[in-house]
């Protein structure tokens, strides 16, 4: 795949499905043992998890069929190799600027056309410097999209109250002040800072709710933010590529400069 075709987003616009995976001892099963779905899906994961956000998401669809994959499974992990291919010279960058940390965090609802489960995204930054991503399938179904907001607002607060322990032990906390966590649902954000009831919301889980003790105590701020400025999106979805390379670049994924 060293010299194959580039392509301008890491995944098209459809969802990938276990119906699309093989009958065991067919045509399609046999003719599928011996590709490397597994190895090179293993390898992808380490890459968005180390250097390469912009892969986060359609890696997270690929390797849910890691135990049974098809050739349309096979053909969405070829074209995130086609993007990488075509993308060697990008590479995450750390600018030096301030110590405030800040983050983002979306949910698409329903995306898993299997399981109807809901994927949570979310961005940690430091200063200007990406320091944390996550794309990642919820456990539970969602009820509605309010409710799949707050269950990745809650993920990113527990991400966020980690990150703010682990730079105060290294005396990098800038101040005692709220780390702002920017959400893109209006009635997510009210639940939260509002403790606000409602019959979307009686049913969310009390562990939910440790959400709203960090905003109580001053550790979070939950803010709300367009949806077009919510860089969280970007671990969600497929996206058109010019979302898609607005937000690379505002996650500091840049070619690199050679020196």
């Amino acid at each position: 795949m060293f010299d194959a075709h580039p392509v301008p987003t890491p995944m098209i616009s459809t969802s990938l499905s276990s119906s699309d995976s093989p009958v065991p001892g067919s045509s399609d099963w046999l003719s599928m043992q011996s590709v490397p779905y597994r190895q090179c899906v293993g390898r992808l994961i380490h890459l968005s998890r180390t250097t390469r956000p912009d892969i986060s998401y359609p890696v997270s669809v690929v390797s849910r069929h890691l135990a049974n994959p098809g050739k349309i499974h096979w053909n969405a992990v070829k074209h995130i190799l086609r993007y990488l291919s075509g993308t060697r010279s990008q590479c995450l960058t750390l600018n030096p600027s301030d110590m405030v940390l800040s983050g983002y965090c979306d949910a698409d609802w329903a995306g898993n056309v299997d399981t109807l489960k809901s994927t949570t995204g979310y961005a940690f930054f430091l200063g200007k410097s990406l320091i944390s991503w996550c794309s990642k399938a919820q456990s539970k179904v969602a009820t509605s999209s309010t409710h799949a907001e707050y269950i990745a607002a809650y993920s990113a607060s527990c991400e966020a109250m980690w990150l703010r322990s682990l730079l105060a032990e290294l005396n990098l906390l800038s101040s005692p002040t709220p780390t702002t966590l920017h959400c893109d649902n209006d009635a997510a954000v009210k639940i939260a800072t509002h403790h606000m009831v409602t019959p979307r919301s009686k049913h969310f889980e009390i562990k939910l709710h440790a959400l709203r003790e960090h905003i109580r105590d001053g550790s979070l701020s939950l803010k709300l933010c367009p949806g077009s400025h919510n860089v969280a999106d970007f671990f969600t979805k497929p996206l058109k590529p010019a979302k898609f390379n607005t937000f690379r670049s505002s996650l500091g994924i840049v070619p690199c400069v050679s020196t």
